[in-house]
């Protein structure tokens, strides 16, 4: 009977696929070799700044592209934000294009425009005096002396 258990346990299925061959993974060796680790930190030519430095590095930024275009350093901050920072991307399409579309599409006001003055018939206030020597302010609608407001 042994043996007829045997044959029994060998035909049942374990669930497992695995077709009895070994399969071998790759797997990296970690080294001790300084040289080896120097390739690894080659591998990433990026430094990690601290915020002072990037703070730092934008202003100098901004002083390099004013003393090339000079604009306000509010406008250049705002331009070189628009262009993600790439200085040489801003002198190009500062100078080759048309800067009313610049400005307009960083959403800028062109420094370089005059701003157009509309004249307007001036107004006269009408002070709302009275016998007593009191008038009524147009801002808050108290009334006080006249001696006390005054007006443009």
């Amino acid at each position: 009977m042994d043996s007829e258990e045997e044959t029994l346990y060998d035909d049942v299925d374990s669930g497992n696929e695995s077709s009895g061959d070994d399969v071998d993974f790759a797997m990296e060796v970690e080294t001790n070799n300084p040289r080896e680790r120097q390739t690894d930190v080659d591998d990433y030519p990026f430094e990690v700044l601290s915020t002072e430095e990037i703070v730092q590095h934008m202003v100098d930024s901004i002083k390099e592209v004013n003393t090339v275009v000079e604009i306000p350093a509010t406008t250049t901050r705002i331009l070189l934000n628009h262009f993600k920072w790439d200085k040489e991307k801003l002198m190009e399409r500062f100078y080759d294009g048309d800067q009313d579309q610049l400005f307009s599409e960083a959403r800028v006001i062109n420094p370089f425009r005059k701003p157009t003055i509309i004249n307007r018939p001036a107004v006269k206030m009408q002070r709302r005096a009275s016998a007593t020597g009191t008038e009524e302010c147009e801002i808050c609608f108290m009334v006080l002396r006249s001696s006390v407001s005054s007006s443009l």
